[in-house]
């Protein structure tokens, strides 16, 4: 019996040091960053929102990892700003959210750059198209003057068309 309880220890033993090495090797190799968005909270509504406050390293798909930060309205990057005439909300999926690349790179930053005006990311990986009118309605009534860009990914959205 005595020995059955020390194989038994040894094999827990070498499965938690094979775990622990493991974890070590992925997070040196992917620079800390976890595979997928893991900074969900169920939501009544939409199904899942993003955490408000969360920040996370990612690495997806064979992109340099990234850093995500999420802002108290539970969108990625800083807090917004106060509402402004003509401002953009750019309302999407992963497209919009910039999944593989910085804060500063996304679609949403890009178009701020470019046209000089006030532009809010409103992108959240896995919303389609019931999701974005969901969200667009939300933020128009709370942001008046403020016009939406609605981003329609052709790869996946047609097929969401009629479930959430």
């Amino acid at each position: 019996m005595r020995r059955l309880g020390i194989a038994v220890f040894r094999v827990v033993l070498g499965l938690t040091l094979g775990l622990v090495i493991a974890e070590g090797v992925f997070r040196f190799r992917d620079d800390g960053a976890f595979p997928h968005v893991n900074v969900y909270l169920p939501d009544t509504t939409l199904g899942t929102r993003l955490e408000p406050g969360a920040t996370q390293r990612l690495a997806f798909t064979g992109n340099p990892a990234t850093s995500l930060r999420i802002n108290s309205r539970g969108f990625r990057g800083g807090e917004w700003p106060e509402p402004k005439q003509g401002e953009l909300i750019v309302v999407g999926d992963s497209q919009v959210f910039g999944l593989g690349v910085e804060e500063d790179e996304t679609f949403p930053a890009q178009l701020a750059k470019q046209s000089g005006r006030q532009v809010l990311n409103a992108g959240v990986p896995t919303y389609g198209p019931r999701e974005y009118l969901a969200v667009a309605k939300n933020l128009v009534s709370e942001r008046r003057g403020a016009n939406v860009v609605l981003v329609f990914n052709v790869a996946n959205d047609f097929f969401e068309l009629d479930r959430p």
